[in-house]
């Protein structure tokens, strides 16, 4: 499968594509058709009911994928929803790759924000499998395991309001 361009615009017409496109509400995925909100902000709840409003609080409280978060000395809250494509496999967690500039220097980290089959991750911050599988003769995977999707708020433990920062997400699917 090729890449894929996702817009979050209002309505399915060209004017509000571009619109979208302007403010940076997209994202890209590389094969399946999943779902990804992504919102920063500094007031999000700890938990939402539903998905409306989960999106109500993201732009109420934080700014949409794309856009740049004011800088504050407290440390930034991530609101992250993916779902998954309907015909594609189960989510199996979801990633913030963080990068930031410190004193010249760009560096990376990789944090595991939300687990599928409510694992959490070993001591060592490795992710434990949830053992999902392919059959190899029909080419199907294991309906089981994993998530249709994971929602987390997740907060930047190793903040430091010095360095320049930028944040994005990575949904991983079961194999």
């Amino acid at each position: 499968p090729g890449g894929l361009v996702a817009v979050w615009a209002e309505a399915n017409t060209r004017p509000e594509i571009y619109d979208a496109l302007a403010r940076k509400e997209v994202y890209a995925t590389s094969g399946g058709r999943i779902q990804v909100r992504f919102f920063g902000g500094y007031d999000f709840a700890g938990k939402y009911e539903n998905h409306e409003e989960l999106i109500n609080d993201g732009y109420a409280k934080g700014v949409p994928m794309g856009s740049d978060l004011t800088k504050n000395k407290k440390a930034p809250s991530f609101l992250i929803w993916a779902g998954k494509d309907p015909e594609g496999a189960n989510l199996d967690r979801i990633q913030v790759i963080k990068g930031w500039y410190k004193d010249g220097v760009l560096a990376e980290k990789i944090y595991n924000v939300a687990l599928s089959d409510n694992r959490v991750l070993n001591a060592d911050g490795s992710v434990p499998s949830n053992n999902a599988t392919v059959n190899m003769e029909t080419g199907a995977w294991d309906k089981s395991k994993g998530a249709v999707s994971l929602q987390t708020v997740w907060t930047d433990p190793e903040f430091d309001a010095a360095a320049d920062a930028f944040y994005y997400v990575r949904v991983i699917e079961n194999p």
